[in-house]
């Protein structure tokens, strides 16, 4: 499913672009981007469809490339994004952020996506399925917002240094352009499926992908980072390395296999002020016949009741 992973996050990549004026960097940037070698800036134009790129004048060509600089040093120090998981990185919530960026977009109207840098206004951020982006945009503004880069152009790199340093595969097919404008004032919300929702039929719908392009875009960004209880209600990694698109192993993506392998159970979950968390066991609500009593793990009072007394 390459190809249809390929063409889902070309969609995401390019979606809702704007042909606004380009950034200038100052001076001493450009001096920097021209003292930079050959060989390392490889590493800084990979993000960037190539033919685009090269056709930017050197003062945009160096305001691009430093902020894709400034995201490998952030993240080469070890950042970690959430204290509590099984590993440290940073990657994975970048790239959970990017997507929820451009997935406001809606392809008939054309609105929504990354265009814009709806994603850093609080009223998106305050969005349900938002849970614990904040934690991505905050740092995205503290690292890059003085860099004459557009936040709506910083947040679609930041996805894709994100997926470069998790080793996906084929960088060299889903390479972006830039061009967005930042506004103010603007919040896309209740466009991202939330658990009770049927994603792929919302997902078909509003970005206009098909069925086995969704099946490709859900598995392939599953096979990294882990879901959290205070986020979505979720909780644990999704695979054996979730840093990693190969998996332990590095041969091949784990999250279908992982799918069908395990014998799952449904829990609810509840994350506490302090982080911890807690769990009960309910039915599976997409059995036939699943409506009925939960199974109560002992206590008097319900496990929605405790959250909302923590």
């Amino acid at each position: 499913h390459q190809a249809m992973l390929r063409q889902s996050l070309l969609v995401l990549t390019f979606m809702a672009l704007s042909t606004q004026s380009l950034p200038e960097a100052p001076t001493a940037v450009v001096e920097w981007w021209n003292g930079v070698a050959t060989a390392d800036r490889a590493n800084l134009v990979r993000p960037f469809d190539a033919d685009w790129f090269e056709a930017l004048p050197v003062s945009a060509q160096a305001a691009y490339a430093k902020v894709v600089f400034d995201l490998h040093e952030f993240l080469d120090t070890g950042a970690d994004s959430h204290p509590a998981d099984s590993y440290i990185g940073f990657e994975p919530l970048l790239l959970r952020t990017s997507f929820h960026s451009s997935g406001t977009f809606h392809h008939k109207s054309g609105s929504g996506g990354s265009n814009g840098g709806t994603i850093f206004e609080k009223g998106e951020l305050d969005d349900p399925q938002n849970g614990c982006i904040e934690i991505a945009t905050h740092k995205l503004q503290e690292l890059l917002a003085n860099q004459h880069v557009p936040l709506a152009d910083c947040v679609v790199i930041a996805g894709n240094v994100a997926l470069d340093r998790m080793e996906f595969p084929r960088m060299d097919l889903i390479q972006m352009q830039g061009g967005r404008k930042d506004s103010s004032g603007v919040a896309h919300r209740d466009r991202l499926p939330s658990a009770d929702d049927d994603p792929m039929a919302k997902f078909t719908e509003q970005l206009g992908f098909t069925v086995p392009e969704l099946v490709a875009l859900i598995g392939g960004s599953h096979n990294f980072g882990s879901a959290h209880g205070k986020c979505s209600g979720y909780e644990g990694q999704w695979t054996s390395n979730p840093l990693s698109w190969g998996g332990a192993n590095g041969n091949a993506p784990e999250f279908f296999v992982e799918l069908m392998r395990e014998d799952w159970r449904w829990y609810e979950v509840c994350t506490f002020h302090n982080n911890s968390v807690q769990y009960k066991s309910v039915p599976d609500p997409f059995a036939p016949g699943a409506e009925g009593e939960e199974e109560e793990e002992g206590g008097d009072v319900s496990l929605e009741e405790a959250c909302e007394q923590a």
